[in-house]
């Protein structure tokens, strides 16, 4: 993302808004999984790396399951986004190398394995910091040229909340649906979600779907 582009960001997007805005692929997929109550503790990862923003932070937690720590800076709201992909339509989990991560002020790349079975894929994982805007921006690409279609994919708890999508309105309990903007309201802030490759498609599931 060019200093333009993040400025021109930067003044669209609302303040009370924490965005995850997902790059690679033509479609972006998120998951949005309902429970009514806090997920439990998580097992101990590999060290983490935060970007910072203005009011949140955005933590990676690299692994065969690696997730992102999205916390406001005040305690108030924190939520665990599992990251994984999609190769050609189908799910697959995203192993991202710890030792191999490269941390800059607002930035952390690094290649990620995706297992497929009888071979495996390289892509290589960004994750951006727009902190005047409160913003990540995600991305991930092949490696190695590649005639498959990837698209990145997080995994967001409700804790009970309607979640909701431009041009279409409530998410339903079943079906996929598409839209351009993903809205969860929380007690304290508006989590989003956007694709500057096209729209989200957005499916609701459950915890015991997982």
């Amino acid at each position: 993302m060019t200093a333009e582009q993040s400025h021109r960001l930067s003044r669209t997007l609302q303040r009370r808004h924490i965005q995850m805005i997902a790059l690679g692929g033509a479609v972006s997929f998120l998951v949005v999984r309902g429970c009514a109550s806090r997920r439990a503790e998580l097992p101990a990862r590999a060290p983490a790396l935060a970007l910072a923003a203005r009011n949140v932070t955005f933590t990676l937690h690299p692994g065969p399951e690696s997730r992102i720590t999205l916390r406001t800076l005040d305690g108030q709201l924190e939520r665990d986004l599992a990251l994984s992909v999609l190769v050609d339509g189908m799910p697959h989990a995203l192993d991202v190398d710890k030792t191999q991560l490269r941390f800059e002020a607002t930035t952390v790349t690094g290649p990620a394995r995706i297992d497929m079975g009888d071979s495996d894929l390289e892509v290589m994982l960004t994750l951006h910091v727009v902190r005047d805007a409160d913003a990540l921006v995600a991305s991930a690409s092949f490696v190695n040229p590649s005639d498959r279609a990837i698209n990145l994919r997080l995994e967001v708890p409700t804790q009970g909340r309607p979640a909701f999508i431009s041009g279409v309105g409530s998410l339903g309990d079943v079906g996929v649906v598409s839209g351009r903007l993903v809205t969860l309201e929380t007690d304290t802030s508006v989590l989003g979600l956007t694709s500057a490759s096209g729209p989200v498609d957005v499916v609701a599931s459950s915890e015991e779907e997982r």
